[in-house]
């Protein structure tokens, strides 16, 4: 008797612990696809993630298929589908959950960063990756390859910034 009062007490501290961080999910905005989205989304990650991107088609074509790629459960007759309800959703321009306050360390590449990068996603997104020197060159060079709005030389700087500031390895 006393390990399934335990168990229950195990398990209501539980519920109790994750109730906030399932109150503060974003929502999605109603439209075909948003089934999909929220449960083909949430078994990886909150979906604070889509919601803070903002992307075109040809952006979101890429997450979706990279994430099936990974495993995530979208049959190929719903590829198209998910990716027009997040582009018509989330697109660049369009209003941002509002943000965490995110304060960028110093460096040369820190105002390209908050001018450029914040078109298409909060500084949250930029302050919490920690990726490989290498993955910074792919990601900004994705990111050009995708529309942003960066010269070649402002490439380099901000690579060179996210380098030297949020490389985890």
């Amino acid at each position: 008797m006393a390990r399934v009062s335990t168990y229950g007490a195990l398990a209501a501290l539980s519920l109790a612990m994750t109730a906030p961080a399932l109150a503060q999910q974003p929502q999605l905005p109603p439209g075909e696809g948003r089934d999909i989205v929220a449960v083909a989304c949430t078994q990886c990650h909150t979906l604070a993630f889509p919601t803070s991107l903002r992307e075109g088609p040809a952006g979101w074509r890429f997450h979706v298929q990279d994430m099936v790629l990974r495993g995530a459960q979208i049959t190929n007759s719903e590829v198209d589908t998910v990716v027009n309800y997040l582009a018509s959703n989330f697109a660049p321009g369009m209003n941002l959950p509002p943000p965490t306050q995110v304060t960028l360390p110093d460096g040369d590449g820190k105002p390209l960063v908050e001018q450029r990068c914040t078109a298409c996603h909060d500084l949250q997104k930029v302050g919490t990756d920690r990726l490989g020197r290498k993955d910074w060159d792919r990601v900004v060079g994705h990111m050009v390859d995708i529309g942003a709005p960066l010269t070649a030389n402002e490439a380099k700087t901000v690579t060179a910034y996210l380098q030297a500031k949020f490389s985890g390895k």
